[in-house]
């Protein structure tokens, strides 16, 4: 039995935060980006055994920051409208948000620190805060999923979700690559 202890360097995405500052020139209920957010970089140096070219376990050392992430600047609105005439209010239900959704089964480490588990019910955001779970739908099928993010992505416009191979498989064939699907933070 041959036992090898390697020290290796990953470079890991920061996320950015977001702040909201009021604008009085923005209608109430408004709200417009003025800074975009950028993600961040650290270096991250892991310890890790290999036991006969397997490794069988590895632990993070250190992490520095390499470039500092820049916050996102949300305005929103604090204008009330000048109108004198009423409008009856109405409701609508929430559907969820819509957008396109991939996966992926690639990766060693999430951004959050832990094991890329490519068939666990788990997927990236390049917003949402990390273990935040998530119903996918595909409405095509009516299939649902419900995840967990603890990774950064996905990095193609119009894509906000990116699922591992595992929950992906739940709700649409990995053959279509993508798919569109409405999505609902449910804890």
């Amino acid at each position: 039995m041959r036992v090898e202890i390697r020290t290796i360097v990953k470079t890991v995405a920061v996320p950015y935060t977001t702040t909201t500052q009021n604008d009085a020139t923005l209608a109430t209920g408004t709200k417009k980006v003025q800074t975009p957010g950028v993600n961040g970089q650290a270096a991250e140096t892991w310890e890790q055994t290999v036991r006969d070219g397997a490794l069988v376990s590895e632990v993070r050392v250190s992490s520095a920051i390499t470039a500092a992430a820049q916050a996102q600047v949300t305005l929103a609105g604090t204008k009330t409208a000048t109108s004198t005439t009423t409008t009856p209010a109405t409701t609508t239900p929430a559907t969820g948000n819509s957008c396109g959704v991939s996966w992926y089964a690639s990766g060693s480490h999430t951004a959050n620190g832990e094991a890329f588990n490519p068939d666990g019910l788990t997927a990236a955001s390049k917003t949402l805060p990390f273990n935040t779970q998530v119903n996918v739908t595909n409405p095509a099928n009516g299939k649902s999923v419900i995840v967990r993010i603890n990774d950064r992505g996905p990095y193609v416009t119009g894509r906000c979700l990116d699922l591992a191979r595992g929950a992906f498989s739940q709700i649409a064939s990995l053959g279509t690559g993508a798919i569109t699907a409405t999505w609902e933070v449910v804890g």
